[in-house]
């Protein structure tokens, strides 16, 4: 089980604010406002998948890696198309569009995309419709 991702941002205050309307279809609230922002379940630490943002360790550029990624559950396919069009709607870009997978298997349902910084996520559900 996952117990945080971070995210690098070079504009803590602009990535928090894409992060906050792209994770609230997935139930994710702010939990911690500072250098860094962080974002969990329900708005409670307690609950694993706590995701960050904010400025590179080691205080250089924030740049994405390339082959990371990380993907989110999502409770609903329509929260799936959600999340989408928050990032879109926020400074993101679409890297896949909301939809099935079916390569990945029969009930895979998901979207990818950038975060302003260009880092790469996904939401998925794997519910059937």
């Amino acid at each position: 089980m996952i117990n945080y991702a971070m995210f690098g941002a070079n504009n803590v205050g602009a990535s928090g604010a894409f992060f906050e309307a792209v994770l609230a279809p997935l139930g994710y609230k702010k939990c911690h406002d500072g250098d860094s922002i962080g974002f969990a379940v329900e708005g409670d630490f307690a609950n694993p998948g706590t995701v960050w943002v904010g400025p590179a360790f080691n205080r250089e550029a924030a740049t994405p890696s390339n082959g990371t990624m990380i993907g989110f559950s999502a409770p609903s396919r329509q929260s799936v198309r959600d999340m989408h069009a928050a990032a879109l709607a926020n400074g993101g870009s679409c890297a896949g569009p909301p939809g099935l997978r079916e390569n990945y298997g029969p009930n895979m349902y998901l979207a990818y995309v950038r975060d302003p910084v260009g880092n790469k996520f996904s939401a998925i559900c794997m519910a059937a419709e």
